[in-house]
């Protein structure tokens, strides 16, 4: 099944997103969560604040984009929660130069939250966000974090300027918390040096509305397999429980329609059949429901 995953990027370098990130899997553990924390790029070992087990970073630029993901949903083979954190701004380069947060975001299809600081910001954040955005069109940008706000009428005035019903507000750290966007991550010995743990955690659920992250996690989905045939479809269904498999009709040997029959059958995974077909009889035959007019078809 694809595993519910947030990644956390800033709008310019910190370790916050990391930080936060580091924290909400520390809850998520706490409430007996099965949870893994990736950070984007290489990170030392003095780096890795690692308190859940399997916990470290993805680095398309040792190993490439396509081994990235193979890893990535390797090591989300018992995890229930993925959290995500990068330490540079959506378009800018990863330490290796050959990614950016936006490529990763597209390749796991992972909801993005945003942490902006917004110091000294005010009207202009609109528009710098507003081309963020638009520039971010293949990517779910699902919500913001206010970072170093100075109280609560900041926090209003700037979610008035850049919040709406397709961006929510989840949340905003005050310039007086502990846990600011020039902190340093979490690391050494699992201590993190931003403070107590358990202090750490309670600003967490705080400033943070956690029902709102586990909301937003279950937004995305990954891609965890591909193949060529039916026959390779139904095994791969049975082997990895996606939650969707995506079809074609004329596929070699064992048509799409014969797989997306077997796969239905199961009842764990939906199936979707793309086709350039125009009857709507090939798509009863396989036994699923249309779905709006099938004329045309795309």
């Amino acid at each position: 099944m694809s595993v519910p995953r947030l990644l956390f990027v800033p709008t310019h370098k910190t370790g916050l997103a990391y930080a936060v990130a580091s924290l909400l899997a520390e809850i998520a553990a706490r409430g007996r969560v099965p949870v893994r924390l990736h950070h984007l790029g290489a990170l030392g070992s003095a780096a890795v604040w690692d308190r859940w087990g399997g916990s470290g970073f993805i680095d398309p630029g040792l190993y490439g984009m396509k081994a990235a993901g193979d890893l990535y949903v390797k090591s989300m083979a018992e995890a229930q929660l993925s959290l995500l954190s990068a330490s540079v701004g959506l378009y800018d380069d990863g330490p290796s130069g050959s990614w950016t947060p936006a490529v990763v975001a597209r390749k796991l299809d992972a909801p993005v939250v945003l942490l902006l600081d917004v110091r000294g910001w005010g009207r202009t954040l609109e528009h710098v966000l507003n081309g963020v955005r638009a520039a971010a069109e293949e990517i779910n940008i699902a919500g913001v974090i206010f970072c170093g706000a100075r109280d609560g009428a900041h926090v209003e005035s700037i979610r008035r300027l850049v919040c709406g019903p397709n961006l929510p507000l989840v949340g905003a750290l005050m310039d007086r918390d502990a846990l600011t966007w020039d902190s340093p991550a979490p690391g050494v010995a699992n201590v993190p040096p931003f403070g107590d743990v358990t202090e750490m955690v309670a600003l967490m659920e705080q400033r943070l509305d956690l029902d709102l992250v586990e909301q937003l996690a279950e937004l995305g989905y990954a891609v965890i397999g591909q193949c060529g045939d039916g026959a390779t479809a139904v095994d791969l269904c049975a082997q990895l429980q996606p939650d969707i498999a995506l079809l074609d009709i004329n596929m070699p040997g064992s048509d799409g329609l014969t797989a997306a029959a077997a796969i239905a059958a199961t009842g764990t995974t939906a199936v979707i059949m793309l086709t350039a077909y125009g009857q709507r009889d090939l798509v009863r035959d396989a036994g699923m429901p249309m779905v709006g007019n099938p004329q045309p078809w795309l």
